[in-house]
């Protein structure tokens, strides 16, 4: 029943769950559609109660939904080089330069 930040609209997303096995999974949904005036008929972002259910088809039986929209990003390091995975849909932009300035993100890094 959920109904504040958007929750019932179709938004950018940005997730982390957990699995039996302990494995964590981290979802990051685009929609350049997002707070924009376009009227494509083609959104990609989820709502709160289609993100859960992703979640659980994935096999987390625990998720938290962080802040959506054009802090929705995922940026990755490809043999040395950032690349954007997911564009946030305040710039749209595939530059890694052109990322949005946030107060917090998720760090993966390897052993």
């Amino acid at each position: 029943q959920e109904n504040s930040n958007g929750a019932k609209g179709r938004v950018p997303r940005t997730a982390v769950g957990i699995k039996e096995d302990g494995k964590v999974v981290i979802v990051s949904l685009e929609d350049l559609h997002y707070n924009k005036n376009n009227k494509v008929s083609v959104c990609t972002g989820m709502t709160i109660v289609e993100l859960a259910d992703f979640m659980r088809y994935f096999g987390c039986y625990d998720a938290a939904n962080f802040d959506g929209g054009g802090s929705s990003q995922l940026v990755v390091n490809e043999n040395g080089s950032y690349v954007v995975k997911t564009k946030s849909s305040d710039t749209a932009s595939a530059a890694a330069e052109s990322t949005r300035s946030v107060l917090n993100s998720i760090i993966v890094t390897s052993k």
